[in-house]
């Protein structure tokens, strides 16, 4: 099968694979000649997984709900702990953890990036252009570095509006180009 969307740590790497005939979630050990443990076997498609810092939980996208939704499972698989993040009509994608596991942000169709808490749920607007995608947390969690699309290209970005705490959605969206 094909695989695709791997996210490295020092212990492995999570990704995705269709060797089942639809998209799972799956873990491979650093330096194992063991075949990859698969995390999720839900019929529905899950794809780009994210570890969290101390590979203890695993973020992913999945349309279980009937669209694109961020679920959460233990780093062990879906069978250790599983709850869904967002619930949005929207589809939601591309999930990156903080560097301290408590916000993932994420695509949301129409919208930019979000982020949202682990704990709480609660939702951080981060930017306000439905062509940003593909969020990264920058080493400090103050930063995020996304794709934005812009005249048929797309180009490197950054935010440092990050939520460390809960502030009003009027201050999000503050842009900076990285690239051009």
């Amino acid at each position: 099968g094909n695989n695709y969307a791997p996210h490295a740590t020092a212990g492995g790497v999570v990704f995705h694979a269709d060797r089942a005939g639809n998209d799972d979630v799956m873990w491979k050990e650093t330096g194992s000649e063991i075949t990859p443990n698969y995390l999720t076997t839900n019929p529905a498609d899950d794809r780009h997984p994210c570890l969290a810092p101390g590979d203890s939980l695993v973020a992913f996208a999945s349309d279980r709900s009937g669209n694109w939704d961020i679920w959460l499972m233990h780093a062990s698989g879906e069978s250790h702990g599983l709850w869904q993040l967002t619930s949005n009509v929207a589809d939601e994608t591309q999930p990156a953890f903080n560097p301290g596991g408590d916000l993932v942000a994420f695509h949301r169709s129409g919208v930019g990036i979000v982020a949202a808490d682990v704990v709480s749920r609660l939702e951080y607007q981060i930017t306000a252009n439905p062509t940003d995608t593909e969020p990264c947390w920058s080493p400090s969690g103050m930063e995020i570095a996304f794709s934005r699309e812009l005249a048929g290209e797309y180009h490197i970005w950054k935010t440092s509006n990050v939520p460390d705490t809960a502030v009003e959605e009027t201050t999000w969206g503050f842009i900076k180009a990285l690239h051009r």
